[in-house]
């Protein structure tokens, strides 16, 4: 699922690298994480310009963490949270700014926690931001 969408964005030349261990598998409900994924993913490489998607399952509890992480401006830690309002953009529009409606982030948290999950804001030490879908297996 995840070599999916990373080979869909290359098509569209957006730099998307992948680290998912190999036969990481598990049972889910496949469209709603691709979709979840994909949102996050798209966000990360409009504002960041180029992306990494890395998975993995933890035991205790058991879950599994998809993290996507980018290169851009990051957000203020106090606004986090704002990203997740249905149409709002941190961004202020010009012709510099990156197009879309707001949803991205809001639709990807909504369906993490249908799921019985959640997504996460971190901005990284090193730059950028990271996003985390977790959701529990």
């Amino acid at each position: 699922l995840i070599g999916d969408i990373a080979a869909a964005m290359s098509l569209a030349h957006r730099r998307l690298s992948v680290r998912v261990p190999p036969g990481l598998t598990i049972q889910t409900r496949p469209t709603r994480l691709h979709r979840a994924i994909s949102n996050i993913a798209e966000n990360a490489l409009k504002y960041g310009g180029e992306a990494t998607i890395a998975a993995r399952i933890f035991e205790n509890p058991s879950r599994l963490e998809v993290r996507v992480e980018d290169r851009g401006p990051g957000i203020p830690k106090h606004l986090h949270e704002e990203a997740f309002r249905p149409f709002r953009r941190l961004v202020e529009r010009s012709d510099a700014s990156p197009s879309g409606t707001g949803l991205g982030l809001s639709i990807a948290r909504s369906i993490a926690r249908s799921l019985g999950g959640d997504v996460t804001l971190q901005n990284r030490q090193e730059g950028g931001l990271r996003a985390t879908l977790s959701i529990p297996l």
